[in-house]
Order: C-alpha cells, then structure tokens, then sequence
C-alpha cells in the first residue's frame, strides 16, 4: 500500500503512522507492517496470495507463526482448538504461540518431553486423538512426524475435520 493511498483512504491511521516514525523508525516498520495486513486482509479483503508476506518466527521454524496469524485473520477462527503432531518438546513448533494467546489444545510427540507421549501411525492416528477428547472439527491440525505424514493425516482425516492443516512437506523429493 502506497503512503498516498494510506494517508487519503485512512487519515488517522496515518498519523499514527507518522507519530511512530517520530517516535523510531524500528517500531514504525512493525506498526507498519501490521498496518499492511490489516488492510490488505480486513478492509480490502484480498485473497492471502503470497503467504512468504506474513512469515513471523516466534516459535515455529520457519514464519509459521505469521502466516497461521494471517490465515485465521482472514478466515476467522470457531474453536480455537490446535492439535500438534510432532510438536518436539514443545518449544519450538506451530500450536506454542497459539497456545499462549488463549487457544486450547494438545501437542503430541513421540519423545513426550514438555508435551503429551504418542507414537501415531496410520493405524493408531485416530483412536489417540478420540482418546484424548479431540473434538471432530477443530481449527487448526499441525502435522510433522518426518516420513509418515501422508498416511497420519489420510487416517486422521477419515474422522476429523480441521478447518486448517499445515504439513511438513520435503521440497527436495520434487
């Protein structure tokens, strides 16, 4: 969004905008940066075309935690249920930040440090999720077990229905 654009379209925004820049130039770019998602995902409600845009590293990996932020923001949120498998120790993955504005949830990993012990397979994916209370829609599935994930979420996906996944993928099998 131009500064033109911004400063005709939303005068006060703008001058809150130029209040910040007096203040330091550090957090005028974060303010600015909100400031763009909020209008181009709220008031103009565009499509979210280039996810790298919301990249914001809390405590994911790689943005996940921005670009999660940005699809909820856009799509609104029901439950505010997050389910992570292969959530490590908890620490650095997906659902953390999530959990920490208020959201409930579980986070799972086989080693079970910090976090709910499970070994999923396709097998037993489902059956330990029921057991857990997982309600049947939810919104949000987070899913990294490294090598078996297709068929975890395939079986997962017979029963639930999360309203957003996000899945490890390896770029480099093509």
């Amino acid at each position: 969004m131009s500064r033109h654009l911004l400063r005709m379209s939303f005068p006060w925004l703008y001058r809150l905008l130029v209040w910040c820049w007096i203040m330091g130039r550090r957090t005028y770019q974060n303010i600015l940066g909100d400031v763009r998602r909020f209008v181009d995902i709220r008031l103009l409600n565009r499509p979210l075309s280039d996810l790298t845009r919301y990249e914001k590293k809390r405590y994911s990996q790689f943005g996940e935690d921005g670009i999660i932020s940005a699809i909820f923001d856009h799509i609104g949120v029901a439950d505010r249920f997050v389910v992570e498998i292969g959530a490590g120790a908890g620490v650095e993955c997906n659902s953390r930040f999530l959990l920490e504005q208020g959201w409930r949830g579980l986070q799972f990993d086989a080693g079970g440090e910090g976090v709910t012990a499970a070994f999923f397979t396709a097998e037993n994916a489902a059956q330990i999720l029921l057991e857990h209370g997982v309600p049947v829609e939810f919104d949000l599935l987070s899913l990294d077990v490294d090598g078996n994930d297709y068929w975890i979420l395939k079986a997962v996906l017979a029963k639930f229905k999360p309203r957003v996944l996000v899945v490890e993928y390896d770029a480099t099998l093509g």
